[in-house]
């Protein structure tokens, strides 16, 4: 049986890396296909989101689908490489995460 969990509210201005966070609580609860929506709409907002692409990678090797995790760690790592983009944490000085 599966277990239910509450509906969230997400605010309609919650930005792409938010909203990717939030998808990965679902996912530590289990609410895998919750997760994945919340992860689509992140990449909505924002394509270039570091953490749904990553969030993404750890969605798909859950469900076994190891073509999906690598492209999206693929992704992932692009945009990591590219470095912090302008509006993002540690693009700032004095806001770097470690």
């Amino acid at each position: 049986m599966l277990r239910q969990f509450s509906r969230r509210d997400v605010e309609l201005g919650e930005s792409a890396d938010s909203l990717a966070a939030l998808a990965m609580e679902l996912a530590e609860e289990g609410d895998l296909p919750g997760a994945l929506r919340l992860l689509h709409r992140s990449i909505e907002r924002d394509s270039d989101c570091y953490r749904a692409w990553l969030g993404l990678f750890e969605i798909f090797l859950a469900i076994d689908e190891p073509q999906r995790a690598a492209r999206s760690l693929r992704i992932a790592r692009q945009l990591r490489a590219r470095g912090p983009r302008r509006g993002m944490i540690g693009s700032l000085p004095g806001t770097a995460t470690a």
